[in-house]
């Protein structure tokens, strides 16, 4: 049994090998050798591989995954490249039938806190982007458009198939064109500014701590 579990060598023996001449003390079976011994084919010493260190190949390896982890956060945190004439930015409505697209920077982009932009989004604020009406333009969907009017302040568009909120205000007369950040199709390269008309802000949902400036009414740039 004892041999069969040692591989037929007698505890404490030593053996030699049939390709260098060297000994390597045999361990009784159940303990650990005090020392590595050299492979006799090699003469490379335990922990090492033709010449390569093992710790020093993992440290290696460790540093360049990091490095890699490295890079793809900078490529992920590069900022995107705004819409331009060679590169429109795309967006739509839930179903589809509404597109548009802009060829221009944004000029400013906000959140807006008003009660209009809570009731009609059902949420606690509006992230909205500002655009030259020049740089505007709708490719599909213009007989899907409906506007409503409130008493106070400018007509909301939507969608009268999905509902979907679009633009504010008149898109083909006003001189800067209003559009709803989730309608993008990607990245319109610009981030919000600042929220205005907090003074009517959700109870229910505190403003975070973001840094932005805070105006508790209606603010122009």
């Amino acid at each position: 049994m004892a041999d069969r579990l040692t591989g037929g060598a007698t505890p404490g023996k030593r053996e030699h090998s049939k390709h260098s001449g060297q000994h390597c003390q045999q361990p009784p079976y159940g303990q650990h050798p005090p020392a590595p011994c050299e492979f006799a084919a090699t003469g490379l010493t335990a922990g090492e591989t033709l010449g390569v260190d093992l710790r020093s190949w993992l440290h290696v390896h460790m540093e360049l995954s990091q490095a890699a982890r490295r890079l793809r956060s900078v490529a992920v945190s590069a900022a995107p490249a705004t819409p331009s004439p060679e590169s429109p930015l795309q967006g739509g409505c839930l179903c589809g039938a509404v597109r548009y697209e802009v060829n221009a920077p944004s000029v400013v982009a906000r959140y807006c806190h008003c009660t209009h932009c809570q009731r009609r989004t059902g949420t606690s604020s509006s992230a909205n982007c500002l655009f030259p009406r020049a740089s505007f333009q709708l490719l599909s969907g213009a007989e899907q458009l409906r506007a409503y009017k409130p008493p106070t302040g400018v007509p909301k568009l939507f969608c009268s198939t999905c509902g979907s909120a679009l633009f504010s205000g008149d898109p083909f007369s006003d001189e800067q064109v209003v559009i709803r950040m989730g309608t993008f199709d990607a990245d319109p390269g610009i981030r919000p500014q600042y929220r205005q008309f907090v003074g009517s802000a959700a109870t229910w949902e505190p403003i975070p701590e973001d840094g932005l400036p805070r105006y508790p009414g209606s603010h122009s740039t």
